[in-house]
């Protein structure tokens, strides 16, 4: 009777492991939509960006994993100007390192389909980017700032990322809604009116997107 429970729970244990998403390396490679949230600018999509990086997914459980990304990410902006042209921006970073939680309502099997929620916390880092330069003789309304004021958009930035991933063996599939928290544009400010008594006041931006990837697993980890 000690065998057949010994047998049972080895068994069990089996198949839970053949459950599991396998833990490995990643190729992620896919396209991202920002939008930036701002009374200081008039602003609009600046069409997609790409989504280029290295995941990592790593986890125990039948159920949920958790995957590190690594990756080039371009948030595309435009801002119109006062001559009512609109001129695109690279805005929020371009490096963007993200934790994240996949709990799986259809859990991972071998040969079949897998879907879940997935969410967690991204930084990102880098500079305003222009492939038409910066002018100080160009202004954005209604702030007034001009190109070279936008050189001064804070590198690091920070947001939560929530959305749903699927998969099937070694090909998953990510769509996620990466929620921007910090100002971007936290670390410009309006200078206020001499002998006022008011401190300078820093103008105001969030950036979201909207991002789709599709990853391959190129490494498993045994």
């Amino acid at each position: 009777m000690k065998k057949i429970i010994l047998g049972i729970l080895f068994f069990t244990s089996l198949q839970s492991c053949f459950a599991q998403e396998p833990q490995g390396w990643n190729f992620l490679v896919g396209t991202n939509s920002a939008d930036f949230k701002t009374n200081d600018f008039i602003a609009s999509k600046g069409g997609m960006g790409v989504f280029l990086g290295v995941g990592y997914n790593a986890g125990y459980h039948e159920t949920y994993n958790y995957q590190i990304e690594l990756a080039y990410v371009q948030n595309n902006i435009n801002l119109k100007n006062t001559q009512l042209n609109n001129k695109k921006f690279g805005l929020g970073g371009v490096i963007q390192f993200g934790v994240y939680l996949n709990y799986y309502l259809i859990k991972p099997n071998e040969d079949k389909f897998y879907f879940g929620p997935q969410f967690g916390l991204y930084t990102s880092y880098g500079s305003t980017t222009s492939k038409e330069g910066f002018d100080n003789q160009e202004f954005f309304a209604p702030s007034g700032l001009s190109g070279i004021d936008l050189t001064n958009t804070r590198e690091f930035n920070y947001g939560t990322g929530f959305g749903l991933t699927g998969g099937y063996n070694r090909f998953r599939i990510n769509m996620r809604y990466n929620l921007g928290l910090s100002n971007v544009l936290g670390a410009i400010s309006q200078v206020s009116t001499p002998g006022s008594g008011n401190d300078d006041k820093p103008y105001s931006g969030k950036i979201s997107s909207l991002s789709l990837t599709l990853s391959y697993r190129f490494y498993n980890r045994k």
